[in-house]
């Protein structure tokens, strides 16, 4: 499955809204450096869909707010 998801960096508060097109707004506290809120993006969507990091991955957009991420299922 595949979601686009809107980021708000450097956020006071970290979580994971519905957007009303049927995307995710994730907030991370992370400045985006070195890959550090990206990391934290993927932490923060396997806690929020109950799956591995692993099963997760950033298709595109790696570099900026609007990004496309992959959820595969479990043991798929």
């Amino acid at each position: 499955m595949r979601l686009s998801i809107k980021v708000k960096i450097r956020a006071k508060k970290e979580g994971i809204k519905e957007s009303g097109q049927g995307g995710l707004i994730v907030s991370v506290a992370e400045a985006p450096e070195k890959g550090k809120a990206n990391e934290r993006i993927i932490k923060l969507l396997a806690e929020y869909f109950g799956i591995a990091k692993s099963n997760i991955e950033i298709v595109s957009g790696r570099a900026c707010r609007t990004k496309i991420v992959e959820i595969k299922k479990a043991g798929v």
